[in-house]
């Protein structure tokens, strides 16, 4: 006899589903007080290979000029990296998770990190010493989803 393996080789939770970018930027707005929040995604991979842990603290930096964001780890203040799980699968594997970093930046910030658009995912990613740097698109450079 010979037997063979049916269905995925991972178990369910640890299968790739939904965003497969390594870096989401997104904008939304926060019901309770209508401000903007500016939400950073990052991918278990990135996360990994930053060594960076849900919990960790990071700040978001941005260069106007240079059309630069910036992504760092810091011992005291900043903003904390956060699981994102549904409901469902609470139970799931942590280090299977996106982290999620949200912001709430002023009307300017805004401006530079978003243009007309609400949500894109960076094409070139750097990893330096400092923590991620990404690009922003320009306005028409953006997709609309």
């Amino acid at each position: 006899m010979s037997f063979k393996r049916i269905g995925n080789s991972q178990p369910f939770w640890m299968r790739r589903r939904g965003n497969p970018a390594r870096l989401t930027v997104r904008k939304s707005q926060w019901a309770q007080n209508h401000r903007a929040i500016a939400q950073f995604s990052l991918s278990p991979e990135l996360l990994k290979e930053m060594r960076w842990l849900i919990g960790d603290r990071v700040e978001v930096l941005v260069d106007a000029t240079a059309r630069l964001g910036l992504i760092k780890r810091v011992r005291d203040g900043g903003w904390k990296i956060s699981a994102k799980i549904s409901d469902a699968h609470k139970n799931a594997v942590a280090f299977s998770t996106r982290g999620v970093v949200s912001i709430t930046p002023d009307a300017d910030d805004l401006r530079v990190l978003f243009g007309a658009c609400d949500r894109y995912a960076p094409q070139n990613i750097t990893i330096s010493d400092e923590g991620i740097v990404f690009e922003i698109p320009k306005a028409t450079e953006m997709s609309k989803e």
